[in-house]
This record gives structure tokens, sequence and C-alpha cells, in this order.
């Protein structure tokens, strides 16, 4: 058997380390479970793949995965689209395919027990938030700077008068 592909489209990430899941949607059986394929977008060391999405969040069992198949052996599979509510990062349906007869309703989000059409009820793909890491070694100090323009000239000093000087034009005592 071959995996079907699905088109993911994803919505900006936002936060420190924030990974986005692929999807890929796999067989099992006559069944279609969705499983993390691979993180993009995201800093630091990449979650887990491999894992399969259960109906209360991440599992290591394709029997423990949530179906997605349509109904019977020719039905739809979902095109899904990775959206954001706050926070959160859920699986939104944008389009159907591979099925017969009129496609099912698009809109709709993956949830804990099937697909929904409350986004509050929708199933956050981020999972639990990781450890902070180390902080990183600080860099070398740059080089010195150029250097600055002169500054302003000063106001001109005062002049003594001729009754403060002797008779060499020096002036008498310190003129301040």
């Amino acid at each position: 058997m071959t995996n079907i592909q699905v088109r993911m489209m994803r919505a900006g990430a936002s936060g420190k380390n924030a990974w986005e899941p692929v999807i890929a949607v796999v067989p099992d059986g006559f069944r279609l479970v969705m499983q993390i394929a691979n993180w993009v977008g995201g800093e630091g060391p990449k979650p887990m793949t491999g894992l399969y999405i259960g109906p209360t969040g991440y599992v290591d069992e394709i029997a423990e995965a949530v179906d997605v198949k349509g109904v019977g052996q020719k039905g739809w599979s979902p095109a899904l689209a990775v959206t954001r509510e706050g926070a959160r990062s859920v699986l939104k349906v944008f389009d159907w395919a591979g099925g017969e007869g009129a496609k099912p309703e698009t809109g709709l989000y993956v949830g804990l027990n099937g697909l929904t059409a409350d986004i509050s009820a929708a199933m956050d793909m981020r999972g639990e938030k990781g450890e902070r890491g180390e902080k990183g070694d600080t860099g070398a100090q740059g080089g010195q700077g150029p250097i600055g323009s002169t500054g302003p000239v000063g106001a001109q000093g005062l002049i003594p008068t001729v009754a403060q000087c002797d008779s060499r034009g020096i002036p008498k005592t310190a003129f301040l």
C-alpha cells in the first residue's frame, strides 16, 4: 500500500520553538490515519516524528490513531491545513479528494471525537510545550567603532581691558 498524499497549508507560526507538524495520511487496513511525518518552522531540536494522532493527542500505536477516512472503501480523504486559534494549531479540512459522489462539507476541524464545526473543540496539534534549552555562548566582542565628529566651538573668552593690563599688554592678574 502507498501513502496518500495530503496537501498541507501552514499558517504563520508564533512564539519561540514554534514547530508545526507535517502530516501524512497513511493506510491502516481500510482505515486512513494521520501520522507526524516531519516538523517545520521551529527552533531548537525537532520533536519526535512517526507518532500518530489519536483521540486525545499523539499516540505510538497505529491502532490507537483516529480514522479520518470517509464512509465506505472508496470514501473521501481530507485535504488539511494547519490553522491558528490563539496559541493553538489545529487542522482544518479545506478540501476532499479520492471519493465518489458529492464532496463532504469543508471548513470543519479535526476534533478529539472526529470532525467538528467548532474551532474551540478542535485538537491542538502542537502538543506540550518543551523544556527551555540551555543558554548559548556569548559571541566575540566586535571591533572598535569609528571616531566621532568634532564637537562645536566654544564661546569666545573675555578680553582684558587696557586698565587691567601692564604697560606691555599682559594682564596684571589672572583674568577670568
